[in-house]
């Protein structure tokens, strides 16, 4: 597990890494640390990496160089501004930025395509709920109670109550303040 790092994007486009050990730049040989950070973000943001996949498929066969660029790009995109709160914290999750985009004007693999916002940069959150489960979260974290909920979805309010409690069981938290807080975290209704 990955934890305490803080990450910054110099001005010449190179990524270093802040933590308990001191400051490095991001290199090729960091295998171990690329294979953790890339094994969070194809569970946690799946949809961010094809695109990189293909920007950078001409030197898949070179794993190595291949998986830092992958790396360095999707850090660059949402973790490159150096700032007070941690990037991956002490219990290893990350908090993702809104970075300005360092990448314009020919490095960014959706360059030209409208849907740059959403994909590598702030990506969607896999929450490994259903959609109606969302939908039903979504609805409390914007502040409807069951009753309403079970109006405008034309649902039971025993059907609401067991969407919020396999969401909950779900995401590992135990109320829906726990899990407001856990939706602001990830971004999941932005």
């Amino acid at each position: 597990m990955i934890r305490n790092k803080e990450f910054q994007t110099t001005p010449f486009g190179e990524v270093l890494i802040e933590g308990d050990n001191g400051t490095k730049q991001l290199a090729p040989e960091d295998r171990i640390f690329m294979g953790l950070f890339l094994s969070v973000v194809r569970e946690l943001w799946p949809w961010s990496l094809p695109p990189l996949y293909k920007k950078f498929e001409k030197i898949k066969f070179n794993t190595a160089i291949y998986e830092y660029r992958i790396v360095r790009h999707w850090i660059k995109c949402n973790l490159g501004n150096y700032d007070h709160i941690l990037d991956i914290d002490q219990l290893g999750n990350l908090h993702l930025e809104i970075v300005t985009c360092p990448l314009r004007g020919g490095d960014c693999p959706m360059e030209g395509d409208h849907k740059t916002e959403n994909c590598v940069c702030k990506p969607k959150f896999n929450s490994q709920l259903s959609n109606r489960e969302l939908e039903v979260m979504n609805l409390y974290y914007n502040g409807l109670d069951t009753e309403k909920i079970s109006d405008r979805l034309l649902i039971s309010q025993n059907t609401v109550n067991t969407h919020r409690k396999n969401s909950l069981k779900r995401v590992d938290v135990h109320s829906l303040s726990e899990f407001f807080h856990y939706a602001r975290t990830k971004n999941l209704f932005e």
